[in-house]
Parts: structure tokens; sequence; C-alpha cells
């Protein structure tokens, strides 16, 4: 009888010991939840920073489902497999047919959206001075590099020619980046009136 009331005395006293631990654990958890710093919106986050997030959600969500995967064969032993495939290819077959619904509606619309903007004026203005730019840029870039290389190899003279060309190339491309912001502002005033 001694035996019995000392197991159950002990059995009390660990239940009460653990019921305080988890209580102060408890406590820690609220007071360290407290103290963090609340965080902002996803609208108010730096583009890189919410970029990055994008990369932690997506490799998080890979782990769910690795984990799934993991104990999804378990969980299927539960359910009967012919009632489970019988279910599957009806929800796959609606699926597909509302996929493909969409798909078609969707890439219907964007066709219409696709050719408005084409006869848009504005936009065939401001493509065709992006183009310009474009290739503006393009020969400058690869003229400065060609500087470097002729002054390596040549000396001073060629050197000092290229870097006339490559001058010339650059304040090029400076005005036509120039032109392609007042192309945009233009644009921009035209569509705000």
């Amino acid at each position: 009888m001694a035996t019995t009331a000392k197991k159950t005395a002990k059995k009390t006293a660990r239940k009460t010991a653990a019921k305080r631990t988890t209580a102060k654990t408890a406590a820690k958890r609220t007071t360290a939840a407290s103290r963090t710093p609340a965080t902002p919106q996803v609208t108010e986050r730096d583009p890189k920073v919410l970029l990055e997030d994008a990369g932690y959600a997506a490799a998080g969500l890979a782990h769910d489902v690795v984990e799934l995967a993991r104990t999804l064969p378990g969980r299927l032993e539960a359910v009967r497999a012919e009632d489970l495939r019988a279910r599957v290819n009806k929800d796959v077959e609606g699926l597909l047919a509302q996929l493909t619904t969409l798909l078609d509606k969707k890439a219907a619309e964007g066709r219409k959206v696709a050719a408005d903007v084409r006869k848009d004026a504005r936009v065939a203005r401001l493509l065709d001075q992006t183009g310009n730019t474009r290739s503006q840029v393009k020969a400058a870039v690869t003229s400065v590099r060609k500087t470097a290389d002729v002054t390596v190899a040549a000396g001073r003279s060629a050197g000092r020619k290229q870097a006339e060309v490559a001058a010339t190339q650059l304040k090029g491309a400076t005005t036509s980046l120039r032109r392609s912001g007042q192309v945009v502002g233009d644009i921009a005033a035209d569509t705000l009136d």
C-alpha cells in the first residue's frame, strides 16, 4: 500500500512540474512574440526583399509537397483504391475541361488586347523610338569596348581615333535616350489628357 502511495505522489509531482514548465514556456513565447517587430505589408516591401521572400515561400511550398508525398502512401491505404481512382479520374477530367475553357477565354482576351495595343499610334511611336535607342546604345557599348582593345593593340594614335568614334556614338546614344524619355513623357501626357 505504501508503494502505491509513493507512485501516486511521484506521478502527481511530475504532472505539476510539467504544468509549471508548460506555463513558463508559454509565457516566454508570448514575451518573445511581443518583442518582434511588425512585418510590413507586401505592398510596402522593397521589391528585392519581396522577390527574395517569394523564393523562400516557393521553397517552403516545395517542402510541403515533399512532406505530403512522404505521408501520402499511408493515407492512401486507408482509402479504397478503386473508389479513389474513379473519383480522381472524374475530378481530373472536370479540371482539365475547366482549364481548357479558361485558357481559350483568356487567350482570346489577350489577342484582343494585343491587337488594340498594336493599333495605338502612341505605342508604335514608343516602340520606334526605343528601337532606335537600343541600336544607339548597343553601338556605343561596342565602340567603347573597341576603344580599349585598339588602344592596347595599336598604341595611342589609333586609340585616340577610336575614342573619338566612341565619344560620338555615346553622344548619339545619350540623345536617343533623351528623346525616348521625351516620347514617354509625351505619351503619358497624351494619355492623361
